[in-house]
């Protein structure tokens, strides 16, 4: 996501990014606070704003949970593939990558800190990813 920012000068956090603010002061922004979290619960007939993150993650597992299908980033293709076998298509055909950024990002060193800053903010979604992961 960050990477995504700064390549975005649209993006609302573009400039902040893109400036080097303070890494803690970014990571706290809501746009990284459990985002697949609040995003997943959002497509739940029980959400509303004023939920808190913690609030959010049962929802997002019930949308997953109700899924008929859904794949991860890191296995594109494998997930493609078996959507492709769900559906009954053609799975021997190229599977394009459409949605890729255009050039590389610059190298961002995360220390130890930022890790640790990272890993806090988004606490549920590595909950939400392990039982989505599970559930493959």
């Amino acid at each position: 996501m960050y990477k995504h920012i700064l390549r975005d000068p649209g993006h609302a956090l573009h400039e902040p990014a893109r400036n080097d603010t303070d890494f803690s002061e970014l990571i706290s922004t809501p746009a990284f606070q459990n985002s697949q979290a609040r995003h997943l619960a959002r497509n739940h007939s029980e959400y509303h704003e004023s939920l808190a993150d913690d609030q959010c993650l049962p929802l997002a597992m019930k949308v997953i949970g109700d899924c008929a299908f859904f794949g991860f980033t890191e296995s594109y293709e494998e997930s493609a593939r078996a959507l492709f076998r769900l559906m009954g298509w053609n799975e021997d055909q190229e599977i394009p990558f459409l949605n890729q950024a255009r050039g590389r990002s610059r190298n961002i060193e995360l220390t130890n800190d930022k890790l640790a800053l990272l890993e806090k903010a988004n606490q549920l979604d590595e909950v939400l990813y392990d039982y989505a992961w599970s559930r493959r």
